[in-house]
């Protein structure tokens, strides 16, 4: 692998990750509560994003 392609890896995971985990800490602190909306559909919204923008 090439040193830009190990680099575009690299920062793949860290949005993946940030994006993810971002949302399950906010989901897990309790704070989308009382905001009216389907966590379970944002966190599949929220999937559904990251896989369409795959490398």
């Amino acid at each position: 692998m090439t040193r830009s392609g190990t680099v575009n890896r690299a920062a793949r995971f860290l949005t993946v990750w940030t994006r993810l985990h971002g949302l399950l800490s906010l989901e897990l602190a309790g704070h989308f509560t009382n905001m009216g909306f389907d966590t379970a559909r944002f966190f599949a919204a929220e999937l559904d994003d990251l896989l369409a923008h795959r490398a």
